[in-house]
């Protein structure tokens, strides 16, 4: 199988369990995701089948957006429901003014601090182990940018947001620091993730249903063309012989007429997905210098 899968991850397993729980459903081994969710997080991921894992690294920095249930009045250790609660704050209820102002400010490119308990390797140890053995961690903020944040619901001390940010973004920090600023501190209670790029969560599938039992000779009926995934790339389509060539490591002349759609001009470097019958047979890039396509990755 050759693919991707669109998966809505349950709550309270890790993005590990969801490969392990779909290498048993199909059978295979390879198998990688292009983002991970925290446990207590639900809802998308980008999930990679067989050769498509090697595609994966085209898939990593898409935007995303969230659902997420801020509880208000209390303070994390880990800036979510799954840590403990470290102080919960007698404070006066801020107003839903207050609230929407705070919010606003969140609001366009700002830097951002990361839990301490997070992935992120300091010094090559990651920064929750570091965290667990309560030794001090000193995160380093990072820029990122929140696109929109929409207030659904304000029912103090919860407050349900919707929120478009850039990849890294720390959906936890912006509770807690959220919580800091309106005086009365807050932790991430729930979350689910509803899109990454152009793609939906209403088009994911449940974990159990994907099966060995349904696979046909042609793959997973959830399984999606690569072409179909990738198509921020240009396409190319090749002839039987250009794809032997390649399979051979061979470089092909490029053929203005082969690239699927009106595209006038390639820019040096360009990456392209080269296609035969409907199917990825490799990852080209265009040299403007000799007007050749040489292979990057080969599938055939």
């Amino acid at each position: 199988m050759f693919g991707f899968l669109l998966i809505n991850k349950p709550e309270n397993i890790t993005s590990h369990d969801v490969i392990y729980k779909l290498r048993r459903a199909l059978g295979i081994k390879k198998i990688g995701h292009a983002g991970t969710l925290d446990p207590m997080a639900t809802g998308l991921m980008l999930i990679g089948v067989g050769k498509a894992t090697r595609l994966l690294e085209y898939l990593v920095g898409h935007d995303k957006t969230y659902q997420a249930e801020i509880t208000l009045g209390a303070v994390s250790n880990t800036y979510d429901a799954e840590g403990d609660i470290v102080r919960t704050l007698q404070c006066n209820i801020p107003t839903n003014n207050l609230i929407e102002s705070e919010i606003n400010k969140l609001i366009g490119k700002i830097k951002q601090i990361p839990p301490a308990f997070s992935a992120i390797k300091i010094k090559g140890q990651k920064a929750y182990d570091l965290a667990r053995k309560g030794k001090k961690v000193t995160m380093k903020a990072r820029e990122i940018e929140i696109y929109n944040i929409g207030i659904i619901n304000i029912k103090y001390p919860v407050l349900n947001i919707e929120i478009n940010c850039s990849s890294g973004t720390y959906i936890r920090s912006i509770a807690h620091d959220l919580g800091q600023e309106l005086g009365c501190g807050g932790y991430l209670s729930n979350l689910k993730r509803t899109k990454i790029g152009r793609f939906k969560l209403e088009d994911a599938c449940d974990l159990d249903q994907i099966d060995s039992s349904n696979v046909a000779e042609d793959g997973h009926p959830h399984l999606l063309n690569p072409l179909e995934i990738l198509d921020q790339f240009p396409q190319y389509e090749l002839n039987s012989t250009e794809v032997e060539d390649l399979k051979q490591g061979k470089l092909i002349n490029y053929q203005k007429g082969n690239i699927v759609g009106v595209i006038h001009e390639l820019p040096d470097h360009q990456l392209i997905l080269g296609a035969f019958n409907n199917q990825l047979i490799v990852v080209l890039e265009y040299d403007f210098k000799t007007d050749l396509l040489k292979p990057r990755k080969v599938f055939a």
